[in-house]
């Protein structure tokens, strides 16, 4: 291995100003690279998470309308289940007045 020199030159100091050169650009390709891939990347994941927020949308829609399709039905059935509650009510609130009128009679009549 030959010694290192001691003496700086104009010509050795342009020559290491160029290899610094081409050094540099060297990395400049690489990083422009490196930020094409990220670019890429980047565009890749913005296309996946857009079809995963139309799909998972697509999905709640659907949820949706099965929920709001359900609550009809339980609706339904709920004001039917009212109704018939409420002709038990005057059907035993009859028989009560009935009863009532019956054993007043009774009371009364003898």
């Amino acid at each position: 291995m030959a010694a290192a020199p001691t003496r700086w030159t104009d010509e050795r100091l342009d020559d290491q100003a160029d290899r610094l050169g081409r050094f540099e650009a060297n990395v400049d390709r690489r990083f422009d690279k490196v930020d094409e891939r990220f670019d890429r990347f980047e565009a890749d994941v913005d296309r996946r998470f857009d079809l995963a927020e139309v799909a998972t949308k697509e999905r709640f829609d659907m949820a949706d309308a099965l929920e709001k399709e359900r609550f009809e039905a339980v609706h339904a059935e709920l004001a039917v289940a009212s109704k018939k509650t409420d002709k038990l009510i005057w059907v035993l609130a009859s028989g009560f007045v009935t009863i009532l009128a019956a054993v007043v009679g009774n009371a009364l009549l003898g």
